[in-house]
Parts: C-alpha cells; sequence; structure tokens
C-alpha cells in the first residue's frame, strides 16, 4: 500500500481549482499527493459573469455585454455597464489545468483507477480501496457525485439540458448579444427554456434547457431545439457541427462540506453548484481559494438565500408553470446586473426586497408551509 499525503479523487472542475491554488502554498510542495481518476472525459463547458478579469480571461473563448431574456410575446435586451458573461470550452479548461506547474512536481502522481470505498483508522489514517490497490493519506478530497440516499422530507430536481452548435448558410446571430433564457418554447407544462450563445454571425450554441425532475429521451430535446431554430431563429438550413448534454442536481438535501469519517468534499458533493441556478464555475474557484488558505469559512449557500433557494425549488416542483412565470417577472422587472448580482448572493437586503417588490408574492408565500412541514418532519426522523 502506497502511502501519501493527500489524496484528490476526481480530476474535475473543483479539483482542478483546488490543485492550482494549492500549489501556490510552500507547504504544499512538501507533500506527497495522488490524484485518483476514473479516466472519464471532462469536456463541459462553463460559463459565468464576473466584473474584473480572472487568470482564466486567456482562456475565455467568448464574452458578451449585452443579454436577453424573454418569453413568447416578450424580449428584454440589456447592455450591462459593469459585468460581462463568458464561455469557457471544457476542453480548454482542463487542457490548461493539465500543463499547469503542480502536474511536473515530483511528488504528485495521476492513476485511472475507481474508488470502492474509503476507510478510516484509529489513528486518523485514511486508506482509500479501488479496483486496482489500497492507498493510505493523511487528508482527503473528494469531487466524486454525491451520494443522496434518502430525499424524504428534501427536494432532488435536475437541470438537464442538451444543446447544438450549430453552423447556417447565412449570417443570423448577433455576436454582441447572447440569450440567457428564452421562456417561448414549451413541453408538457414543465420549467424549460432555450439559450443562445453566438460564436459567430453564422455559428452559435442553441441549447434547451429544463429544471425538473424528469430526464427526457434525446428525442425530446431534439425535437424542441430544430423547431425553434426553425420557427424562432428562422433557420432553416444548417450543420449541427456539435452537441452537449448534461444533469445538474438541484436540491436542498444537506450535502455535507465534510464527511462523517473526515473527508472534505468539494465540489458538486460539497453543495458548490447553486440550488437555483445550477451555476457553480466561480463558485468552486472562490471555495479552492479558502480551502487553499486555510479559511474555515466555505463558500457554500446559507442563510437568506439558502431560504430563497429553497423556495424557489418547492415551486419548481410543484408548480413549474409558476415557477416560470416568476422567472420571467424576475427579469422583466429588474436590471439585469442587479438579478445576476442578486444570483452570487451579493445583494444587500434592501436590493432584495426592491426586487421581491417586483415580483408575484404569492406564490412563495405558498411554499413557506411546505418549508415549514418538511424541516419540522426532518427534525422527528
Amino acid at each position: 500500500m502506497e502511502a501519501f499525503d493527500i489524496v484528490f479523487l476526481g480530476a474535475g472542475c473543483s479539483t482542478r481549482h483546488l490543485l492550482y491554488e494549492l500549489y501556490q502554498q510552500p507547504d504544499f510542495k512538501k507533500s506527497r499527493v495522488l490524484l485518483i481518476d476514473d479516466g472519464s472525459t471532462n469536456d463541459r463547458t462553463w460559463c459565468y459573469w464576473t466584473e474584473n478579469k480572472t487568470e482564466f480571461h486567456h482562456l475565455e473563448n467568448y464574452h458578451w455585454k449585452t443579454l436577453e431574456v424573454g418569453g413568447k410575446k416578450w424580449m428584454a435586451k440589456e447592455e450591462m455597464s459593469s459585468l460581462t458573461y463568458h464561455y469557457l470550452a471544457g476542453k480548454d479548461f482542463f487542457q490548461f489545468m493539465e500543463s499547469a506547474d503542480y502536474n511536473r512536481h515530483p511528488n504528485f502522481e495521476i492513476k485511472t483507477e475507481k474508488v470502492d470505498r474509503i476507510d478510516k483508522d484509529a489513528k486518523g489514517e485514511f486508506k482509500v480501496i479501488t479496483n486496482k490497490g489500497e492507498h493510505s493519506a493523511k487528508k482527503v478530497y473528494s469531487s466524486l457525485p454525491p451520494k443522496i440516499k434518502n430525499v424524504k422530507n428534501h427536494i432532488l430536481l435536475w437541470q438537464h439540458f442538451k444543446g447544438w452548435t450549430i453552423k447556417t448558410e447565412k449570417g443570423t446571430f448577433d455576436t454582441k448579444s447572447a440569450t440567457l433564457m428564452d421562456f417561448s418554447v414549451s413541453y408538457n407544462d414543465k420549467f424549460c427554456f432555450m439559450y443562445v450563445l453566438p460564436f459567430s454571425d453564422d455559428e452559435a450554441l442553441v441549447e434547451l434547457t429544463f429544471f425538473s425532475n424528469t430526464i427526457y429521451e434525446d428525442a425530446v430535446y431534439e425535437s424542441i431545439i430544430e423547431d425553434y431554430c426553425q420557427q424562432k431563429l428562422g433557420v432553416q438550413q444548417y450543420q449541427i457541427l456539435s452537441t452537449e448534454k448534461g444533469k445538474i442536481p438541484m436540491t436542498n438535501y444537506p450535502l455535507k462540506a465534510v464527511s462523517e469519517n473526515g473527508v472534505i468534499n468539494i465540489g458538486t458533493s460539497a453543495g458548490m453548484m447553486k440550488a437555483s441556478t445550477g451555476y457553480g464555475f466561480l463558485r468552486m474557484k472562490k471555495d479552492a481559494q479558502l480551502l487553499a488558505t486555510g479559511e474555515n469559512e466555505r463558500r457554500i449557500t446559507k442563510g437568506r438565500f439558502k431560504f430563497y433557494d429553497q423556495l424557489l425549488l418547492y415551486m419548481l416542483r410543484d408548480n413549474p408553470l409558476e415557477a416560470r412565470n416568476a422567472f420571467q417577472s424576475l427579469f422583466k422587472n429588474n436590471p439585469m446586473e442587479r438579478i445576476l448580482t442578486f444570483l452570487d448572493e451579493n445583494t444587500t437586503l434592501k436590493e432584495e426586497i426592491s426586487i421581491f417588490l417586483r415580483l408575484p408574492w404569492i406564490p412563495f408565500i405558498k411554499q413557506i408551509p411546505k418549508l415549514w412541514i418538511d424541516k419540522t418532519k426532518a427534525l422527528f426522523r
């Protein structure tokens, strides 16, 4: 059994963020580090908004200052003064991370193995058992998918999506503006919207996203995307250059930052994907910075923002059409930058009250008893 100071489980975005940040700390370079990954492909894209440039600025393939949100009879288009919306291809992010200095450090190893379980002995040492052997470690960071064993009295939905990158025969897209949410599409009264990111005047990512507890067959997504391209975008002839598909958990399940046996969870397993939106790239980056510098405070949604997220999750589960209307009111009646700042959990209470006063408040009020009842039940389980 090989002995290491630190073992990382999973080579996804959160692990790469943390390795990058830890390598800036002098003591980390003295540690013997192992990264265990099952070898699955990391090719998803990441989108986020920022006010200032990040260290990944040179990797950001595309960005937009103007965003659009709309429905069947309206479309709001707004140029932002401070924020910029960014698109970062997964392959470029991982290529950058795989060429970072820590990969060439003599004390750093990568093994392609599948983790079976993690044990901890009486001395506090971890034993990571894989399909190829055993490894001991003083500390373990895990970005493996969370094990949600029982969602009774909790909500588990999925943000699931499929998108096509298409190329048209003529200029179709406005490269200065991205469509964040277009609610003009519908399917079985579910919460869904289209998302359009133009890469050039004849090439764009056109993606359908659902917030629901049901994952559909590919044909469902493809039929809606095809109809949207023809009816809304007015594109009859196009070539599909690439496709992407995925799902992200949207839950109020109490994901733990540290597991019962002391394994430090990161990424989705630690609740770094915002429950109400699925955005997580910058949250994982900030969490990595906090962990690397020894901060006790993790980048986890809590307090009033957790309360807001839970109300929306209940509405998405029980009244998806009301949630759809609430989202449209949110963007229709508030400045774009204020909404994005709110979704980043950086607004003041005064600003949040201003936002809520422009929303249909009765659908949100109806969710509070459900939240209270489930919390009470959870206490007596």
